[in-house]
């Protein structure tokens, strides 16, 4: 399930921007760990983190990291 949420969320957010900016997600995630995920390019951008009973909708920085609770995952 996570691995799901993860894998939407990262094609949501390369479809948006894919020329312009580039994610590096975990290999691995931990059932109730936290996780950063390091972005490049520039510009403001929207992260969708879709799950099968929740979304998350957050404004990010390209070339910032997005921080993900534990509680979301």
């Amino acid at each position: 399930m996570q691995r799901l949420r993860l894998i939407a969320a990262l094609i949501i957010l390369a479809a948006m921007g894919a020329a312009a900016s580039e994610i590096h997600p975990p290999a691995q995630v931990a059932a109730g760990s936290a996780i950063t995920i390091p972005t490049s390019g520039s510009g403001e951008a929207t992260f969708y983190l879709i799950g099968p009973s929740s979304v998350m909708k957050s404004k990010v920085q390209r070339a910032s990291d997005i921080s993900i609770d534990s509680d979301k995952l």
